[in-house]
């Protein structure tokens, strides 16, 4: 073989793996789109699904945890208001009193403010951190498995291996990111403590006292962090069955009984079955094949 001509091999298989690499980063946004899809499947047809037999204890967790969100966001709604009122009282009373009170309850309002998205980011790391570790023990298991079945020098035995380890600085990255969130939120609230310590200091106004002795502005709000706290989780409760249920009714979407209950977006529908063939269809230009079962 000439050197140009083996050079131009090597551009060829270059340009194959090119191929093959794009093909496989759009099957695999076009999964995660697929997933989308179903999920929004499962949202909107959910109150569709009592006669089907295999969704009857997921409609009705739908409906108790529905039913739970709701009562606490009319919970949230009168403790806003009650809320506001009581902002509006306050500021009517700073506005006739000392401009630093005024300015500190702006302060103490802003961190109470910073310690709920901090809180929330806190919740956030540690979902995702029960999600890696999920993973990771897939991959212990398999690795046990592999260590048995396969030689020592099969490659699985390396790519688990290095799977693993990502696992593993995935999780110490979380953990770091966990600390860092909870210092912040010790810092937030001690900060908090002393503003409102300093506040009360120089409280002297009779009519500020009498108003602070009949409003707990900070019960109120530690209520409210809560309920919110609370409805996060049923949220991502309901998130886990409204999935199930749009996997469902994906799969099965050519059977009588799962197409009487799907009522709305069908559109999505046509559009999910279309993401699944051309996932398959770019796993299959490359050579690879693709598990959909779960996914219908």
């Amino acid at each position: 073989m000439t050197k140009s001509r083996y050079y131009f091999m090597l551009l060829l298989k270059a340009a194959g793996a090119k191929i093959a690499q794009r093909r496989l980063a759009e099957a695999t946004h076009e999964l995660k789109l697929l997933k989308e899809a179903q999920e929004i499947i499962g949202f909107h047809n959910s109150d569709h699904i009592e006669t089907i037999d295999e969704l009857k204890t997921e409609y009705w967790e739908i409906k108790g945890i529905q039913s739970k969100i709701e009562k606490i966001e009319e919970e949230e709604e009168s403790i806003e208001e009650s809320l506001q009122e009581a902002i509006a009282k306050r500021s009517e009373i700073f506005l006739q009193g000392d401009d630093k009170i005024q300015t500190l309850n702006n302060e103490i309002m802003k961190l109470v403010e910073e310690r709920e998205i901090q809180l929330e980011r806190r919740m956030k790391i540690f979902s995702e951190g029960k999600r890696v570790r999920k993973v990771y023990d897939g991959f212990k298991s398999k690795m046990d498995y592999l260590k048995v079945e396969v030689n020592e020098d099969d490659s699985q035995l390396k790519e688990t291996a290095n799977q693993i380890d990502e696992c593993i600085s995935n999780l110490g990255q979380l953990k770091n990111d966990r600390d860092i969130v909870v210092s912040q939120i010790e810092k937030i609230e001690e900060d908090i403590n002393i503003k409102e310590e300093t506040l009360e200091k120089i409280k002297g106004d009779s009519e500020f006292e009498s108003f602070a002795n009949n409003t707990d502005v900070g019960g109120q709000n530690k209520k409210l962090s809560e309920l919110r706290r609370e409805k996060s989780a049923l949220k991502n409760e309901l998130g886990k069955n409204v999935r199930h249920v749009g996997k469902f009714l994906f799969a099965n979407r050519r059977d009588e009984d799962v197409r009487s209950c799907i009522k709305s977006h069908r559109q999505v529908l046509h559009q999910a079955a279309e993401l699944r063939k051309s996932i398959i269809l770019n796993h299959k230009i490359v050579d690879r094949d693709v598990e959909l079962s779960s996914e219908g």
